[in-house]
Parts: structure tokens; C-alpha cells; sequence
């Protein structure tokens, strides 16, 4: 979907080469790059194969709870912006509550705000901020693991690919059992499932002192790169003209860097922080990140994200 929308440089013959010198599951992720292009490209035909009963015409708005179209709703008209919050309010209302999906829709209503004082109904920084604050607040942590592997429709997906009764077996990796020496993932079984429905009617302890796994380091880095962020955000509200506009979407986009697990996540906000503070610094901004619990950047992670770059 990032290459269909032209936010990735490379040619898509060069990703599907490197799918194949890869040589996991080739033939399923192939698939899965051309199905991502032909969402963006083509989204009724995707829908039509997934459901055929559905009508083609049926509208995203249609399907939104009442307390997300409401949430929606505060970005007016604007097809872009309603799309891109179409798909992450009720994700985030998922993740956590609706207040979280508040607390995200009330910083994008506010840079769009500033935006439209100084650019008119153009949508570039708002877009920016809608999809990288986004990324920031909904890591993908052990309860989202728990609810993603639990949905409906992944189920549905495992049932019409292997039948009904088909045996899962999920292989994670959790942070504590690393954080206890555990290199490898474990193979969980069918008997792992109502651990997952408690992990998943959890997520309400995510970021109190009851959160377990809230306290290993990437967990607290997470929240403080989220909390960072918003407040550069207000930095930006602050500060957008229509002269700085162009620098400020660069900025607003820079959490595009934070990516991967664990070490190799560590690396890339190294990454982050290094390059949020060099173009801020060219803004007349000055980014804090007091606070943010940052270990030594990992040698080994550091090249392999720099060669994933």
C-alpha cells in the first residue's frame, strides 16, 4: 500500500526481488505486495473478491460505530483526511477506548486547524500528523498481539484457508521472556487461546502500574516517543506559515523512521531522535526528549536498520 501511493522510492520490480532473495513464504508474501497495491488501487475489486455478497458501493462511513463517525465527523468534508481517520479511529478505539481515539483525533483537528490559516484547505501536514501520530500510539505491544490474533475476521481468514478444524499454532517471541535470555520464539497451541482473551480484555491496564509489560525499556520508550511527539506537534501548531509549511510536513513525517523490534527498533529511534532534533533545529524548534529512557544504540541493529533504510 506505501508503494502504491508513491511513498517509497523503489521499484516494485525491486521489492518483489528482494521478497524472493528472501526466500520466507515467497510465493504468500508476493501475494500479499500485490494485494496491498491493488487496495490502494483498485479497492472495490479487492472488496468484491473478499465478500461477494457485499454491496460494492458500500461506504467505510457506513460500517463506523456511532462514538467513531462522531469522531470522524470533526474533520469536516475533506475526503483525504475523513479516509486515512476512517481506518484509524476505530482501530485505535479497538486497541484502547475511545477516549485514546480522542485524545488522537483532537491534536490532527487542531494541526488541521493551523493548516487551513495558512494553506487554505491543502491537507499535507494534517495528513502527516493523522498517520504518523497514528503509528505512535498504537505499537503493537503483547494485548495487541492478543486482540489481532483473536479478530473475527482473522479467524474467518484461518477457517476459510484451512477449514474449521484446523489446528493454530502461534509462534511469539515476548519482551519479558527476552528480557529473561530467551532468543527463540515459543510455539503456543489451541490451549494458549484463553490466555489470549485475558491479555486481550487486559489492554485497560496498558501504561498503569498493574501494566507488567509496560515496564521493559522499549515499552517505556514507546510512550515517551508518543508523548514527545504530541508536544512537537503543539510546537508546530504554534509555529506553521506558509513559509516553513513544506519543512514542517517533513518533520511531522519523521516517525516513518521508527520501525522493527526490539534492538533494531531501539536503533532506528537513535535514528529518529538524531534527525527530529537536526530539522527542528533548522525550524527554530527545540524538541525535548527528557524522559525518554534510551539505552546504547545496539551496533549490530544499527547496520542492519541502516542497510534496511
Amino acid at each position: 500500500m506505501a508503494y502504491q501511493t508513491g511513498a517509497l522510492p523503489i521499484p516494485a520490480a525491486a521489492i518483489e526481488e528482494a521478497i524472493r532473495l528472501n526466500g520466507t513464504a515467497v510465493d504468500t508474501n508476493l501475494d500479499a505486495f500485490r494485494w496491498g497495491r491493488l487496495i490502494v488501487a483498485n479497492r472495490a475489486r479487492v472488496d468484491a473478491v473478499l465478500d461477494p455478497a457485499r454491496p460494492a458501493a458500500a461506504s467505510a462511513e457506513v460500517r463506523l460505530s456511532p462514538e467513531a463517525r462522531e469522531l470522524v465527523n470533526r474533520v469536516g468534508e475533506h475526503a483525504d483526511l475523513r479516509r486515512v481517520l476512517e481506518v484509524h479511529v476505530p482501530e485505535l478505539i479497538a486497541y484502547q477506548d475511545a477516549r485514546h481515539a480522542s485524545r488522537y483525533v483532537d491534536q490532527v483537528v487542531a494541526v488541521q486547524q493551523a493548516e487551513r490559516r495558512v494553506a487554505g484547505e491543502a491537507a499535507d501536514l494534517t495528513l502527516a500528523v493523522a498517520r504518523n501520530l497514528y503509528k505512535l500510539m498504537a505499537p503493537k505491544d503483547e494485548y495487541e498481539v492478543a486482540r489481532l490474533l483473536l479478530d473475527p475476521a482473522e479467524q474467518a481468514r484461518l477457517v476459510r484457508a484451512f477449514g474449521p478444524g484446523a489446528r493454530v499454532t502461534w509462534h511469539l517471541h515476548p519482551t519479558f521472556l527476552r528480557r529473561l535470555g530467551r532468543t527463540k520464539k515459543i510455539a503456543l497451541g489451541g490451549w494458549f487461546r484463553p490466555a489470549l482473551h485475558v491479555l486481550r480484555w487486559a489492554k485497560w491496564m496498558r501504561g498503569t502500574a498493574l501494566d507488567v509489560f509496560g515496564r521493559t525499556t522499549l515499552r517505556r520508550v514507546e510512550r515517551a516517543l508518543t508523548a514527545h511527539y504530541e508536544a512537537l506537534v503543539r510546537s508546530m501548531v504554534d509555529r506553521v506559515t506558509a513559509d516553513n509549511h513544506r519543512e514542517l510536513v517533513a518533520l511531522a513525517g519523521l516517525p516513518d523512521l521508527v520501525r522493527g523490534y526490539e534492538d533494531v527498533k531501539i536503533a532506528s529511534v537513535h535514528q529518529y531522535v538524531a534527525e527530529v532534533q537536526r530539522q527542528a533545529a533548522a525550524l527554530g524548534i527545540e524538541p525535548t526528549f527528557a524522559g525518554l529512557p534510551m539505552p546504547p544504540e545496539p551496533a549490530s541493529a544499527s547496520a542492519a536498520w541502516k542497510r534496511a533504510a
